[in-house]
């Protein structure tokens, strides 16, 4: 797991007695952005959804891609064994439960085969890296998904059909089409 980085504030206050005092703060330094149009998304994730949702944003990679896997759903499990002190625990069967409400609601993206376990969390709802890679990203994605007929649906704002009703077929443009995760075979 890699180590997160810290940002380090230096407090001075004045204590009750009038000595003054200085402290230490650190906060996480790294993080991703929540876009505004994820509202309607996240409000309707429970608890454990949400945790887990919030969870792989923190552990995707600068293309928003994470890989689900045993080791990470193991990770989660522990990751949140240790922040309740054993007072919460969610088994694979409740991860797995959670992964689908994620790919139903959009926020989640499947690539390459459906048992692969390779994961794009939407860019339109989050991202981690500046504004012109998450556009870069967001316009692959759709450009890959015309290109391949794969929905979608959760990258635009309307509904598939009404966005590609007038679509102009461009076939320079689906030729140069980048696939941002790669796909095991």
């Amino acid at each position: 797991m890699k180590k997160t980085k810290r940002s380090t504030v230096r407090i001075h206050i004045t204590g009750t007695s009038g000595q003054l005092i200085e402290k230490k703060v650190e906060f996480v330094k790294e993080g991703c952005k929540y876009f505004f149009n994820v509202q309607h998304q996240l409000l309707q994730l429970e608890r454990g959804e949400r945790a887990f949702y919030d969870f792989l944003c923190e552990r995707m990679d600068t293309k928003n891609r994470v890989m689900i896997n045993m080791t990470l759903r193991d990770n989660f499990s522990e990751f949140i064994m240790r922040i309740t002190s054993k007072k919460l625990r969610y088994t694979p069967g409740s991860i797995s439960s959670y992964i689908k409400t994620l790919l139903e609601l959009g926020l989640l993206i499947r690539q390459g085969p459906k048992n692969s376990g390779y994961y794009i969390v939407n860019p339109k709802y989050a991202f981690a890296g500046p504004e012109n890679a998450r556009v870069k990203l967001l316009r692959a994605l759709i450009a890959n998904g015309v290109a391949t007929g794969s929905d979608i649906s959760a990258l635009v704002p309307v509904p598939q059909d009404v966005f590609l009703k007038d679509a102009v077929t461009d076939d320079k443009a689906t030729a140069n089409v980048v696939n941002p995760l790669p796909v095991a075979r």
